[in-house]
């Protein structure tokens, strides 16, 4: 028999994991939205929405701040190029738009490459909203 405690903590995840797709969905519809009438748009990415991360040491300590332009963001995860070589595997990505407000969610690295004299695209799998500012 379950513990109130794990039940409690089971709850919290999936109210976290429900709150985190509800604002993907919000976000990815947003963003949609941008794609399509903004005219500066590259085709085939969303390469004018800019964004911030912040790297994440093992330990979850917060480490410098570098702006980032997405490439691909969906429900499930981010694509973005950087001009530096990110060696945490943790991020927070952080975007603000007057239509959503901040929207900082973490974010698991698990790829990386370099596309040509300091340019990389980085992407990875949503992880949880972020209690803390990028």
């Amino acid at each position: 028999m379950r513990s109130t405690r794990t039940l409690l903590a089971m709850t919290n995840h999936l109210t976290n994991r429900t709150e985190l797709r509800n604002r993907l969905t919000t976000m990815v519809a947003h963003l949609r939205q941008r794609a399509s009438i903004d005219s500066t748009c590259q085709p085939g990415g969303l390469t004018q929405i800019h964004a911030r991360i912040t790297t994440l040491d093992a330990g979850g300590t917060p480490g410098p701040t570098h702006a980032i332009r997405i490439k691909r963001f969906d429900r499930h995860g981010i694509a973005f190029s950087h001009r530096r070589p990110l060696h945490d595997r943790r991020i927070l990505v952080s975007i603000e738009s007057p239509a959503i407000g901040r929207f900082v969610v973490e974010v698991d690295l698990s790829w990386c490459h370099f596309c040509r004299q300091g340019d990389y695209t980085s992407g990875g799998r949503f992880v949880q909203l972020a209690s803390r500012s990028a």
